[in-house]
This record gives C-alpha cells, sequence and structure tokens, in this order.
C-alpha cells in the first residue's frame, strides 16, 4: 500500500512508457511486489483488483492498468499452495500506487469426498466436513473429490501474511438485542488466525453450504501479550472472517477456547458458514491517532502509507489529499 515517490524500478519502468497521458484521464494503475515470509519473490501468483487482473513475474513484480479512484481498493492474491492475500489502497485520480503483497505457503492439504465429509487435520487444525456440505460457486452440491488447503497464521510472529490489518466492524448493540446489519468500528487484538480453501478434481475454487457449517479447532496462544488480554480454558470469545466486500473483518459469532489437558496449549473451536480467513480475536473500542505527513519543503504528501501499530494490534491508512490521515489504536 505504500505510494511511489522514490526512484524504484517500478518508477523505472513507468519512466519507459511513451504513451501519452491525458490530463483528463482519471484512471491510475497498481504495481508492487509479491513475496513469501522470507522475502523471496512469487512468480505467478494472480493479483486482482476492480475486476481487473495481472500475473506476478520471476521478480514477483506486476502491474494492474486502468484502475478507477477510489477511497478503498481490494486488492486480491491468490496461488494454488499459498493462502489467499488481500491489501487495500485508494487511488486519488490517474496515479500509480505500490500495494506489496505476502503470500504464505500452505501448511498443509488433505482430501475428502464431497458426498461422505470427513476430517482434515493439518497442523494441529482439524476441520470436520458434514456430508454433502461442499458447493459450487453456483451454489450446487459437489460430490467428487474435495483437496482442502489449510494454513495456519500465528499473529505474534507472521502478522505480515495476515489479510489487511486489524481494523474491523463488530455488531452494534441495541439494549439486549443483537443487530448483524448494524454494525461499529472497532479494532482487534489477534490470537490465532486461519485460511481454509477448497478446490475440486477440475482446480475449481469451492466453498460450503452456510447450512451445513464446518466444526474447526485451530491452536492459539497469548504470545507476549499482558495478562489483562490472555485466553484461558473455558472463556468464550468471538469469530472474525475478512470480508472481501467490506475488505476488513467482520464479526461472525462465538467460539470456544479449550486448553489440552496434558500441554496447557489453547485451541479454539467454532463454526463456520463459508470459507474466507477466520480469527480469533478480542474486539476493543478503539480510539484514534491523526496527524500529516509533509515532505521536506512543507508541502502534504497524499497516499503516505500510515501504519499504526501497538498493543498487539495494528491498523493501516493512507493519508489524504492534503496529506492528513487518521487510524485506529488501542487505548493506552
Amino acid at each position: 500500500m505504500k505510494r511511489i515517490v522514490c526512484l524504484t524500478s517500478i518508477a523505472l519502468l513507468a519512466a519507459c512508457d511513451t504513451t501519452t497521458v491525458q490530463e483528463d484521464a482519471e484512471v491510475g494503475r497498481i504495481g508492487g511486489y509479491v513475496t513469501d515470509l522470507d522475502g523471496t519473490p512469487v512468480e505467478g501468483v494472480n493479483v486482482e483488483a476492480q475486476g481487473l487482473t495481472a500475473l506476478s513475474g520471476p521478480d514477483g513484480l506486476y502491474y494492474i492498468e486502468g484502475v478507477a479512484p477510489s477511497e478503498s481498493i481490494l486488492v486480491t492474491f491468490k496461488k494454488r499452495g499459498f493462502a489467499k492475500g488481500y491489501q487495500t489502497t485508494s487511488i486519488i485520480s490517474w496515479e500509480t500506487v505500490g500495494v506489496d503483497g505476502t503470500m504464505m505457503e500452505i501448511d498443509g492439504t488433505g482430501t475428502i469426498a464431497g458426498t461422505l465429509g470427513g476430517r482434515v487435520e493439518v497442523a494441529g487444525v482439524k476441520v470436520d466436513f458434514d456430508a454433502d456440505s461442499v458447493v459450487m460457486a453456483d451454489g450446487s452440491s459437489y460430490d467428487g473429490n474435495v483437496t482442502v488447503e489449510i494454513t495456519h497464521l500465528d499473529p505474534h510472529t507472521e502478522m505480515s501474511g495476515a489479510p489487511g490489518d486489524l481494523s474491523a466492524l463488530s455488531f452494534s448493540m441495541a439494549g439486549a438485542e443483537t443487530a448483524k446489519n448494524s454494525f461499529a468500528e472497532a479494532q482487534l487484538v489477534s490470537y490465532g488466525m486461519l485460511d481454509v480453501t477448497l478446490f475440486s478434481e477440475e482446480g475449481e475454487e469451492l466453498n460450503i453450504d452456510e447450512s451445513s457449517p464446518v466444526d474447526i479447532s485451530m491452536p492459539i496462544s497469548n504470545g507476549e501479550l499482558a495478562s489483562v488480554y490472555h485466553m484461558a480454558d473455558g472463556d468464550v470469545q468471538n469469530t472474525w472472517s475478512f470480508s472481501p466486500t467490506e475488505h476488513r473483518w467482520i464479526e461472525e459469532g462465538v467460539g470456544t477456547v479449550m486448553a489440552d489437558e496434558e500441554t496447557g496449549e489453547l485451541s479454539f473451536n467454532f463454526e463456520a458458514t463459508h470459507f474466507s480467513w477466520w480469527n480469533c480475536d478480542q474486539g476493543m473500542v478503539p480510539t484514534c491517532a491523526s496527524g500529516r505527513v509533509i515532505d521536506m519543503l512543507g508541502f502534504p504528501v497524499r497516499g503516505a502509507k500510515v501504519t499504526c501499530a501497538g498493543g498487539s494490534s495494528t491498523s493501516v491508512v493512507t493519508t489524504d489529499e492534503d496529506g492528513y490521515y487518521v487510524c485506529s489504536v488501542l487505548a493506552g
């Protein structure tokens, strides 16, 4: 999500474009590098924004041309063998913005028959499918063999691979009622994340029927969080999924924390009604930090990426046309 304001290889390549730029051309472009957690370039990643696509090259570089200006643009990164990646950015007019993607290799795969269901267990994650619960993109039942790719993310050490930041929308409360179509801004503290992606025998992406949710158990940990935030055996905590529509985490329901009797290691058990990234978090009411980004001459810098990180939570915003920003942070 960083703007390209220095002489990088992206800028050098852009300088070689001899196409005449029209003053009234209200489209921009997005470019960047796709790497793994170690910084190694990942080739062949399908990068999509606003329905436009590009593939990353041998050096991880990609470009998407003709992107319409918007305050919030979701950039999606997909490749078999890696968890889905998401980043957000904004384009004010005809400018070029840089959005780098960090891909996480999957922890492993399992196979089930769509008609029978069953359990897939990878790296401590357990996913239990009902019979006839897998559906195709059009909602019709899929009865062939299903490949299940599972990726578990430790937010204390692997946060760079997480989708977006930790800003969220939580249920609004009206008296004793919870209205799911009414949300309030929230900021999350994560204990564990999970991506599950299903593929047909032909390589098409599948999902599950919302009326047949899957049971999931995934490892979580308190990391180096202050004791006031620690999870413990028997705790009931909220579940959140990353929404490609809202470009952030959405509160979904609740799950239960369980401790292993022998090791004391924690797991989070919950139901998922669809497959996206899922998260075990505490939602906090955020306060905010604000400021302005200027260059050495005092001129405002628009489109600068500002990361507010602290208290094991992170939010990322971009400066507006006058260089101002407001980002969510945890109080204290």
